[in-house]
């Protein structure tokens, strides 16, 4: 590596880990600055009997003088019983308090008080710009009493979806740009923030903790584990953060302190089945948020992406998760990528440490790019086989790339990279963390490329890279280095130069360029100068010059690098002027196969009226190059169209 690349190398290194840092110290803010709204202001006093006791008639009295619009002002005082509705005020209205742990609202009683929603339901008229700042909002969950055992029915689901502290959804169209910002919001049983059919929000500096109930540091009291019914539902359903939901746009969730959840910090997840391939134009799914330097910790995940669209993921911390319980989810992991789907997401700069299972999980269908996120110490206490890193992508397609990794620890998992049932993969550059026994494991895969990156052995690491069964075009570059094993190479089944569509390039002592693609299925012995082996043309685009020669088409062409034979194709050049330039209908025949160079001469011209196209390809060890010229002038690429027209050169 040249010192040039060598310091942008060590930048790169230097801003991701000064991103981490910069995410470790989130601290959330006890008030926030309100914004001029040009409202009136209202106090929220103790104007409605009985007297002495702050509550929520208190509450609905302020907004009832509230109307149409205003800045509602808690005091620094405990307000009982809360629930708040926000419909109609189309001037504005904003939520502001004292600051946190100052002005507390403590949910009603679900067992003393009857029923009740949230405790601030924002509802579909409710005006768009809602701002709520500086509160505590208690859900008093150790002091809520679950609901006669009806054998988990109607009543016991009521309860468990009452529990929450915002809300806001259900109908597009409104509550957009709203605001929450520097809130408490501690002890509830289900979820703290739920935003469903919104725009345009922002939720941020705020601190979440203690949501939902779990048997590991949790409980909600002894009368709960008397209750039968209860437990395991419990789990599946309770103790999220911040949940982006169906129809959730342009949302910002940052700087947000998140801690003691019984499961995912913050969720983004439409909850339907994943969007078509490449598709993010469904209304229903959430698309083009953003969640930054939020750090999470003690949670059953961090960051969870399920059926969402052009999500970024960036300098967030997500440390100590734990598994909970909660068995019907992948707990223990710092950031997931469900199999909802993650379309068009992007993760960056994020850090995962001392997870108890692995830093990053990739389920779902999409395309995702891991950029220069940092790990170390995941896969604490758990036998779970799964990666540090881990593309667990059975059944699924995927277009993932893991690039500029950077290990700053090594980790217990199963492996540091671990890669199975995946279609199209890539990882390159960084640093990979050593796993047990594993570096880079890669089973039931195809089209998996590592190259220009290092991994590190770390304790009860035995192979820098394991090959498992059911691989098809992965290419191991002699670019990747493994440091410190005791064994470099496994397979699990069969091994170097069996045909097996696998390419391991950096054996020392042989010449890494034929042992390379002598472990491609198909491979030519005699083409053993090949110079790369990646899984793409290998040729340069020659230049045609077609010129008449006594009534005759005589076609020459330079000669590229690479090439040792040539494809020439002929087409209708009326038929892709008509279709738009559709070579599928165009092509009309392959007037050579592997020629051995020009010129090559086409006897007779086309018909009055009528006329020809010419297109050219180079080929090396019966690999064939494009058709394409590579220039900005041509529109889109003819191989697909030439060769799915039947007549191509085969």
């Amino acid at each position: 590596m040249g010192a040039d690349a060598s310091r942008a190398r060590i930048r790169r290194v230097a801003a991701a880990c000064a991103c981490a840092v910069a995410a470790v110290g989130v601290v959330h803010a006890a008030t926030c600055d309100v914004p001029a709204t040009g409202l009136p202001t209202v106090e929220v006093t103790d104007s409605v009997a009985p007297f002495g006791v702050y509550d929520q008639s208190d509450i609905d009295a302020a907004l009832a003088s509230c109307a149409p619009g205003c800045e509602l002002r808690f005091l620094p005082q405990v307000y009982e019983n809360v629930a708040i509705d926000v419909g109609a005020f189309p001037q504005g209205l904003a939520l502001v308090g004292a600051g946190q742990g100052a002005t507390v609202l403590r949910a009603p009683l679900y067992g003393v008080t009857g029923p009740w929603d949230y405790l601030i339901d924002i509802k579909v008229d409710a005006p768009d710009g809602l701002q709520i700042r500086n509160l505590t909002l208690d859900g008093r969950k150790g002091e809520q009493l679950p609901p006669p055992d009806d054998d988990c029915g109607t009543a016991y689901a009521q309860f468990i979806r009452q529990t929450y502290a915002i809300h806001a959804g259900n109908a597009p169209g409104s509550r957009d740009d709203g605001v929450i910002a520097c809130v408490e919001i501690r002890d509830f049983l289900s979820m703290a923030v739920l935003l469903a059919a919104a725009t345009g929000w922002a939720v941020e500096d705020n601190w979440i903790h203690d949501i939902g109930c779990h048997d590991v540091d949790q409980p909600c009291g002894p009368e709960w584990a008397a209750w039968g019914c209860q437990i395991q539902p419990l789990r599946r359903t309770n103790g999220y953060g911040i949940y982006l939901a169906t129809g959730v746009h342009d949302t910002t969730v940052a700087e947000n302190l998140i801690e003691g959840l019984t499961k995912f910090a913050i969720v983004l997840e439409e909850g339907g089945p994943p969007p078509p391939t490449a598709d993010c134009d469904t209304p229903a799914y959430p698309k083009d948020n953003l969640v930054r330097n939020n750090t999470m910790r003690s949670c059953a995940n961090g960051v969870a992406i399920n059926g969402a669209c052009r999500t970024t993921v960036e300098n967030n911390t997500v440390e100590d998760s734990i598994e909970t319980g909660a068995e019907d989810i992948f707990v223990g992991f710092a950031y997931v990528c469900a199999a909802g789907g993650c379309q068009e997401t992007l993760l960056v700069s994020n850090l995962a440490r001392g997870n108890q299972a692995g830093g990053f999980l990739v389920l779902g269908e999409g395309s995702v790019v891991l950029d220069g996120n940092l790990s170390g110490n995941n896969c604490v206490g758990t036998t779970v086989n799964v990666g540090d890193i881990d593309l667990d992508g059975v059944y699924y397609a995927f277009d993932v790339v893991v690039k500029d990794h950077i290990a700053l620890a090594p980790t217990n998992c199963f492996a540091g990279l671990h890669v199975h049932g995946f279609e199209g993969a890539t990882i390159t550059g960084g640093t990979i963390p050593g796993g047990d026994p594993f570096g880079i494991r890669i089973n039931s895969s195809r089209n998996v490329v590592v190259e220009d990156v290092q991994v590190e052995a770390g304790v009860g690491a035995q192979i820098g890279m394991g090959f498992g069964p059911g691989l098809e075009n992965v290419y191991v570059q002699s670019t990747a280095a493994f440091i410190g094993f005791p064994q470099e190479l496994e397979f699990e089944f069969g091994g170097l130069d069996d045909g097996d569509s696998v390419a391991y390039c950096r054996l020392e002592g042989v010449p890494p360029l034929p042992q390379c693609c002598a472990n491609l299925a198909g491979y030519d012995p005699i083409c053993d100068s090949l110079a790369v082996c990646d899984p793409g043309p290998w040729v340069s685009s020659p230049s045609l010059v077609v010129e008449r020669d006594n009534g005759d088409a005589l076609l020459s062409w330079s000669l590229p690098s690479g090439a040792e034979s040539y494809d020439v194709m002929r087409g209708d050049l009326l038929a892709l002027a008509g279709s738009g330039g559709d070579f599928s209908v165009a092509a009309l025949d392959c007037l050579a196969h592997d020629l051995i160079g020009p010129p090559l001469v086409v006897v007779g011209d086309p018909e009055p009226g009528q006329g020809h196209w010419f297109a050219l390809r180079g080929r090396f060890c019966d690999h064939p190059g494009s058709y394409d010229t590579g220039s900005f002038s041509q529109a889109s690429t003819r191989d697909p169209g030439i060769e799915a027209s039947g007549h191509g050169c085969e």
